[in-house]
This record gives C-alpha cells, structure tokens and sequence, in this order.
C-alpha cells in the first residue's frame, strides 16, 4: 500500500505541495525504506538458512551413503497423506482474518475500547475544553465524545529547549498547546541543518499525523520557553478523534466538489477544508451576516436558502439569494474591509 501511495504522490510532483503535504510524503518515504530494509534482511535469512540446510545434508550424504534409500523411502510415505476431512454442510467457515499495523482482529473492536481517565479538577477540564474548541481537529465532536477526551487527557511540563517529538521516532501522543510556544522544524533530503517550518502557539495541536497514518514522527518539536501541554494518547485519538473526523469529511466531501470555487481543490485539501468547519444552525428571518460589520468568516450554504440584502438610498433591498452549494462572505476575507 505504501509503494503504490508513493507511486501516486510520484506523479503529481509537478504540483506544488504545502508544508504538511510534504512532511506526509516524507513520512511515507521513510516508512517504505524501512519495510524495504526489512524485507531484505529476512529474505536474506531465509536464502542463508537454505543454504547451510543443503549444505549439511550433503555432508550426511557423504558420510551415511546408505541412508539415502532410507530419507527416499520416509519422504514417499510422508507424500502418502490421507485426504484432509471435508468440512460438513451448513457449517460457515469463516474468513482468515487480516492483521494491519493499527488493526487485530476483535481486540481492536469498539466494543473493546475503555475511556482513559485522568483525574483533574473542574478548573484544569475548564481550561482543557477552552483550548480543544480552538482546535480544528475536536470541533467536529459530539458532547459525550468531547468529554472523553478531556478526561483522557495527561499534562505535559517543558523547559525552553526541550524536545517533545523528534523527527523519525515513534509516536503515541498528540498535543494541544496551553502556553507558550514551540518550533516545528525539519530536516529536508540533502540538507544537515534543520529548517523552520512553524511555530505553534496557545490553541494549536500537532503530533496527529503519526497516529492517523501510523507512521514515524515527520518532524521536531522544540519548546521556545516554559510550555504546558495537553497530551491524548494514541488509543482514545483512534477510537473517538479520528473517528469523529471521517465521519465529518465523509460528509462535507460531496458537498464541497459541488462548491465552484473548490473545485479545482483535490481530496487531501477538500478534507482539510472539511477539518476546519464549524456548523451554524439558524432560524427563518435570522441575521448571519450584519453590513458595515468586521468579517472573519467564510459561510457555506449546505441546506436551505438565503438572501442577502443591502441599504440603498435609504432603503433595504434585496440584491442577491443563496441556495444549498452557494458561499458568501469572502469579500470582507479578501479585501479586509467591513461587511457589504
């Protein structure tokens, strides 16, 4: 799966890629090394023990000539085997299961998931939810699935210059950054000096790739000063975070091909798109939008119908409707100027 992944990516090299396209495609460059390193070394095992097997049949050979007939006589009883039984009707066999890297079998059911809780104070929970909704990656949880998780999550203590996740290690964890801030940096192919990439500050998470795509750790990230992190383990990000976040793109895919302005956009940006919806429900007559107001909002319409209406001479009138596919709002995003 990883080659033809890579294969995939090979041909679109032509396409520029974003800063975490690029650290995926790297995680997936390093992986398939690895596999192939491996593989390598156990089909060389099996060539080697091959090998010195023959060799030492050979040398009883040589020595014990007569059991020769004795070795022919044993092997054309052992290729006389008795037909295997056939299994009786009406009885259902049942598929041999496959094993993956983050699935086996019925230990990795639902059924057999029990919530992390580490106890904290109703103030720390306070503090924990305040910084997840800034997150996209919990904003599409429901209220149970959302409490799960601030349970679940431990503290995590940095002194300035510590390093949280290096670059090719294994990951178990993903953070949410309380304060301070910390460096994401990485080393690209032919280079021996780390680069830049981001800072993240109060609010932000990162760590996610290595568990979404169970692959080493793409990056480094340092402390810049004293941080306080949230951590939630790989278990409870796959059972209830990840979970949740296929559901969402799952639903907001369709929809977003059918969105003129993202239609030039391929599945990796339509679902990073979708990761940074946040749904708003209103009522007939409400008011979404406000003119002469500042804007920071980009609105999609996925059901219903809207109208926009704007003052003229005076007088409100209506100058444009929405149905489900429409978007407004971006002038004020693009132009930076207050509501139309």
């Amino acid at each position: 799966m990883i080659l033809s992944v890579l294969e995939e990516l090979k041909g679109q090299e032509n396409d520029p890629l974003n800063e975490r396209e690029r650290m995926e495609l790297d995680a997936l460059r390093n992986e398939n090394e690895y596999l192939q390193a491996k593989l390598s070394r156990l089909e060389g095992n099996t060539i080697q023990y091959e090998e010195d097997e023959e060799s030492k049949q050979d040398t009883h050979r040589k020595h014990y000539p007569d059991d020769s007939e004795t070795e022919s006589s044993d092997e054309e009883e052992e290729d006389s085997v008795a037909p295997l039984p056939q299994p009786k009707k009406g009885v259902d066999r049942k598929p041999r299961t496959s094993v993956s890297a983050e699935a086996f079998g019925v230990w990795n059911k639902k059924s057999d998931f029990k919530p992390v809780v580490v106890t904290k104070n109703e103030s720390t929970k306070d503090k924990i939810r305040s910084r997840l909704s800034q997150s996209f990656l919990f904003n599409s949880l429901d209220e149970k699935e959302f409490e799960i998780v601030i349970d679940a999550m431990t503290e995590v203590k940095l002194n300035p210059g510590e390093c949280i996740i290096k670059e090719g290690d294994d990951g178990d964890y993903l953070y949410v950054v309380e304060t301070g801030q910390l460096q994401c940096s990485k080393i690209f192919p032919g280079n021996t000096e780390p680069t830049n990439l981001i800072v993240y500050n109060p609010g932000g998470a990162f760590g996610e790739l290595a568990l979404l795509y169970n692959a080493p750790r793409a990056a480094t990230i340092t402390a810049i000063d004293e941080c306080l992190l949230w951590g939630l383990d790989r278990k409870t990000f796959n059972h209830i975070v990840k979970d949740a976040a296929v559901r969402k793109r799952e639903m907001y895919d369709e929809f977003l091909k059918k969105v003129k302005i993202l239609q030039t956009m391929d599945a990796y940006e339509r679902q990073t798109v979708a990761d940074a919806f946040s749904k708003h429900k209103y009522s007939q007559g409400d008011l979404i939008i406000k003119e002469g107001e500042d804007g920071d909002e980009l609105y999609f319409l996925v059901e219903g119908e809207a109208q926009a209406t704007k003052n003229i001479d005076g007088e409100l009138k209506k100058v444009m409707e929405y149905k489900a596919g429409d978007y407004f709002g971006e002038r004020a995003l693009i132009k930076k100027e207050p509501r139309a």
